[in-house]
């Protein structure tokens, strides 16, 4: 007779099925969101961190040598995807790499999920990775963390294989894979320190030899740091890894920070690298070392100088770590992954089950090793801190979820365990089922397993009356259609019917040790539901969302040059939210561009409405002006726009281009002296170099025959 103990995981019918199963799973889920994305012009056009990696990979791969963003971006992963490319990786294939890289990430987590927690835990964690959806959201993606998480996972299980062995070979294997993450992004550095601890304190080698794996795990994770501060020239330039960790601290503490998005006084969200170069040079810091210790200093002076102000912005940022929904800083994610059938509700209650999990795991003492209990709430609690000191969002979480998972795995193995849990096992995946199916159409994906989980709590066990689960059942169906109301007491009236239930699953004879946890839990998720700090009403907050990747893939259709689809999603992205004042200024320019100088007009003149001020539409206005021969108006346009950006690099062409004209028609009409003053501010423009031999044209041919004088056909205008 098959008893069912003798199987790991049941009701499945062994360990290995179960586990392939899981990566069947995970595969089909990262292979749908590839799919989908595939569908952006975003996947084939890539835009702001995703453009500047790309960059640097082609001008790597072509022998040209790294740009100067090296000081200003860790260099690991455009070196990673540089050597990808000179291997003939284009586009798709670097984007399939990263997300093969996190998969073999997830196999290498239930490795080390296994070893904590038995091989329970190691197939729990391949399931709660499907909940972790912000890593299948990233995996694809020209961004840091495809190439960061398989590097702290391979880290972290070197360091468990040096910890549990106490060989001197793993430990020099896990400070180098953990050096190469600090490296790809310098807050995983912090890891190195409960590393060094925990082979220092807690080795299960004699004391001489943990301290030879600690020096060991040290001298090989700075190794990569030290390679790239000679390449950075550090004791000239003042560079160690990357020089934007004083920028984003100043993003993230600042009088119009809000926590999660990436924005700077005075210049706004749309902020550029040259535009913080220039505001620090403007100060007097010259150098990406200095411009970084200059934004770090502006923001300690803020912090100091508005104690009030910095507390209430480091409560909201600590608040939106414990957010339900994902925080995106570049592309919205909810906006993008609602196009894949299966990510978006995953990214809708994802994170809140992980954080419960994990969180429940460590408090209810998993794993069992008091040292890696230790270890993993160090890391767990640097990794979350590191994230709050600068600026929220999902991308920058993903290393404290992933480290998250492993408490959870390991608390779900021993529940697993327990007979009460095993009677009803089937059950509790029965309705867990229902109940993920009906949180696709649900308002309230969170309650929805909530309650799945609370009536399988109360199904009748051997001691219990059938009438009772009858009761249930019915309750069930008479519930359903409730949860379609939208009505802010449904959540309430649904957690409190649940919660007795997960009190009866959860909470057998030996199951919690610490009486509060549950209460504890519950809290936790009720907070996500109402937290007062939030970033503003949710209705709003999508439709900005929904605007803003319209705008990204309109901008994305205009580098593939198809201004009619571009057109369009600008359109689109206006209908969602109207006030976005970027998106009338591209309207402009594709109106320009197709010759509706009247329509470029009025989107440049909008923009000017909504903003009280954007250099680019003055610019653009100025541009206007040049192509109906108003040179004055050009050239007040272009230093309005100057005096707004004073590094806007096209207008200061532009205002250069715009002398010229003027000088040239100066000169036609016999005014030899103006056209000379004209010359003079040319000569204060990048545009001197031709403006110079134009202007001399257009002097000897007035005082000849004035058709001899031509304007430059390369001399362009720049929108």
């Amino acid at each position: 007779m098959h008893n069912r103990r003798s199987s790991p995981f049941w009701p499945l019918s062994g360990f290995r099925l179960a586990s392939l199963l899981a990566l069947v799973l995970l595969l089909g889920l990262a292979t749908d969101w590839y799919l989908s994305f595939s569908q952006s012009p975003l996947f084939h056009s890539p835009a702001i961190d995703e453009a500047l990696h790309w960059q640097w990979a082609q001008a790597l791969a072509s022998g040209q040598g790294s740009p100067e963003i090296p000081y200003f971006r860790a260099p690991l992963y455009p070196w990673f995807l540089g050597g990808l490319t000179r291997l003939g990786l284009q586009l798709s294939g670097l984007r399939l790499a990263g997300m093969l890289a996190c998969l073999a990430g997830a196999w290498l987590l239930s490795r080390w999920a296994s070893r904590l927690g038995g091989p329970r835990a190691g197939l729990a964690v391949l399931f709660l990775i499907l909940l972790n959806a912000g890593l299948i959201y990233y995996s694809p993606m020209l961004l840091i963390p495809a190439l960061l998480l398989p590097l702290v996972i391979a880290g972290g299980l070197a360091l468990w294989k040096a910890w549990q062995s106490g060989s001197r070979l793993w430990a020099p294997v896990a400070g180098m894979l953990l050096g190469l993450a600090g490296i790809a992004r310098p807050t995983a550095l912090p890891l190195l320190l409960p590393g060094l601890w925990l082979l220092w304190h807690h080795g299960q080698a004699a004391p001489a030899r943990r301290r030879g794996q600690a020096a060991a795990f040290l001298a090989s994770a700075l190794l990569p740091l030290a390679l790239v501060a000679s390449i950075n020239g550090w004791p000239a330039s003042g560079v160690l890894v990357a020089s934007q960790g004083g920028v984003n601290f100043w993003i993230g503490n600042n009088p119009v920070a809000d926590g999660s998005s990436a924005s700077l006084p005075g210049v706004g969200a749309a902020w550029e690298r040259e535009d913080a170069r220039q505001l620090a040079e403007a100060s007097g810091a010259i150098g990406p070392g200095a411009e970084s210790r200059w934004f770090g200093q502006k923001a300690r002076h803020w912090l100091t100088a508005n104690p009030a102000d910095a507390g209430l912005l480091w409560l909201r940022k600590a608040s939106l770590v414990l957010e339900r929904r994902p925080l995106g800083n570049n592309t919205p994610i909810l906006a993008l992954a609602g196009r894949s059938a299966s990510l978006a509700w995953l990214l809708q209650f994802g994170w809140s089950l992980l954080l419960l999990l994990g969180l429940g795991g460590l408090l209810e003492g998993h794993p069992r090793s008091h040292a890696w209990r230790q270890w993993l709430l160090l890391a767990i609690g640097l990794q979350v801190l590191t994230v709050v000191a600068f600026f929220v969002n999902t991308r920058f979480l993903l290393p404290a979820s992933v480290l998250l998972m492993l408490p959870a795995a390991c608390w779900l193995a021993a529940l697993s365990e327990h007979s009460l849990l095993e009677q009803r096992a089937r059950l509790v995946l029965l309705l867990s089922l229902i109940g993920v199916g009906i949180m696709a159409f649900s308002p309230h994906p969170v309650i929805c397993g909530a309650l799945a989980g609370g009536l399988a709590g109360w199904w009748p066990g051997r001691e219990a009356s059938p009438a009772r689960g009858s009761s249930w059942i019915l309750g069930l169906v008479v519930l359903l259609p409730v949860l379609y109301v939208h009505h802010p007491w449904v959540p309430w009236l649904i957690m409190a019917l649940s919660a007795p239930g997960w009190v009866r699953l959860l909470w057998p004879a030996q199951g919690f040790r610490h009486p509060r946890l549950l209460a504890l839990l519950v809290l936790l998720l009720l907070f996500q539901e109402i937290n007062p700090l939030a970033l503003g009403g949710q209705p709003e907050r999508d439709g900005r969302a929904r605007s803003r990747l319209q705008f990204q893939e309109g901008n994305a259709w205009q580098r593939l040059e198809q201004p009619e689809k571009a057109e369009h999603s600008f359109l689109r992205a206006l209908e969602e939210w109207p006030g976005q004042a970027e998106v009338r200024l591209n309207l402009g320019i594709l109106a320009e561009a197709r010759g509706d100088f009247q329509q470029a007009a009025q989107w440049y003149g909008e923009e000017l409405e909504l903003k009280g001020g954007s250099a680019k539409a003055h610019n653009n206005l100025g541009n206007l002006a040049l192509r109906a021969g108003r040179f004055e108006r050009a050239i007040a346009e272009y230093e309005l726009a100057l005096a707004l950006r004073p590094g806007l690099e096209d207008a200061r062409w532009n205002l250069g281009l715009a002398h010229s004209r003027l000088g040239l028609a100066l000169a036609r009409d016999n005014q030899p002296d103006s056209a000379l003053l004209q010359l003079d501010a040319v000569m204060r423009t990048p545009y001197r170099g031709k403006a110079l031999d134009l202007l001399r044209e257009a002097l000897r041919s007035r005082l000849s025959d004035p058709g001899m004088s031509h304007p430059s056909p390369d001399a362009r205008v720049r929108p």
